[in-house]
């Protein structure tokens, strides 16, 4: 004779059913629920300066010129973001290397000196931000100290480092 086997439901299967749909209910609201539900937005500003190494002197005037402006990506004005000014310093150019042959970013390797073709220039910029955030984020760009950053607007755009960050409220 065969032994046919037939389920039954018992108390050990509704806890573990009960147990998996309370997961994934948590699961649920810990992903969709955003992360600063409850605090409210503390407006500021941050400022930081980018320090662009061995731009020609003649770009870094035309640059000057268009300074303060408003900040631009992907084609859009960046809202509550500016480049307030622009400052430099004399440098001398010993070599340039690119990262490939076609590409237009060149690394410089700078000295200090009294070169009159080339300069360090420094872009201090400003942002609205919202101090509870945890990211600095200017247009698509995070802003940390020691990260690549593209200065832009809609007439110019240069490539340097992030030499500072400041934020305080408003």
């Amino acid at each position: 004779m065969e032994k046919k086997r037939t389920w039954k439901f018992n108390i050990v299967d509704a806890v573990v059913i009960l147990l998996v749909l309370a997961a994934l209910a948590f699961l649920a609201m810990k992903i969709l629920s955003p992360a600063n539900k409850n605090e409210p937005e503390r407006p500021g500003v941050m400022e930081y300066v980018v320090e662009v190494k061995g731009l020609q002197k003649s770009v870094y005037d035309s640059i000057a010129a268009m300074i303060p402006c408003q900040m631009a990506a992907s084609g859009k004005w960046v809202e509550g973001s500016y480049i307030q000014s622009a400052y430099c310093e004399p440098c001398s150019v010993e070599s340039f290397e690119a990262s490939n042959p076609v590409n237009a970013h060149l690394k410089p390797t700078v000295s200090t000196g009294d070169g009159d073709e080339f300069v360090n220039a420094y872009f201090n910029c400003t942002a609205d931000v919202d101090l509870n955030n945890l990211f600095n984020v200017v247009g698509t760009q995070e802003v940390r100290v020691g990260r690549s950053h593209f200065v832009k607007s809609v007439d110019f755009e240069v490539v340097g480092t992030i030499l500072s960050v400041n934020k305080y409220e408003k």
